[in-house]
């Protein structure tokens, strides 16, 4: 993603790509390396560079990005911010779903999700999925199964 840097000539090929997938394309994750400190200034002009009738999605890996300067530029192009469990800087649990109106969350603990997890997990979407917004979360991939179960779990319990 080149640290937010230069979108103007590297998004426009990006997404000129991944357009024939059409509705079959799900939110495009962005995510910037760890050690990447807040730049309002250089998220603002990434932001402007994004299209506005795709869904979009960024994870910020470094604490300083949580703060409600940074939120507001993500809600004003409705991208999401990304709630990454099990990295370094997870974002605060209170903004799942507030930038944008779908979630998406990268559930990443091993060696998976107890059932009380997924219970708490399920209790915190609801409210997003009952004001009609989409949630995508996605489980990390461990050779054991027990985040696919997991994944399941949760949908079950949301359905």
């Amino acid at each position: 993603m080149r640290q937010l840097r230069d979108p103007a000539t590297t998004l426009p090929v990006f997404f000129e790509r991944a357009r024939p997938l059409a509705e079959r394309l799900g939110p495009v994750l962005f995510q910037t390396p760890p050690w990447l400190k807040r730049d309002d200034d250089r998220l603002a002009m990434f932001l402007a560079e994004l299209p506005g009738d795709l869904r979009c999605a960024l994870e910020v890996r470094d604490v300083s990005w949580y703060v409600n300067d940074t939120y507001e530029l993500l809600r004003t192009r409705r991208v999401a911010l990304v709630h990454a469990e099990g990295e370094r800087a997870p974002s605060p649990l209170e903004t799942v779903g507030a930038t944008a109106p779908f979630a998406y969350l990268r559930l990443r603990k091993e060696p998976g999700y107890s059932d009380a997890e997924v219970a708490a997990w399920a209790e915190r979407l609801r409210p997003l999925l009952a004001r009609g917004a989409d949630v995508y979360a996605y489980f990390r991939h461990d050779e054991t199964g027990a985040n696919a179960l997991s994944a399941e779990r949760l949908r079950d319990a949301l359905a």
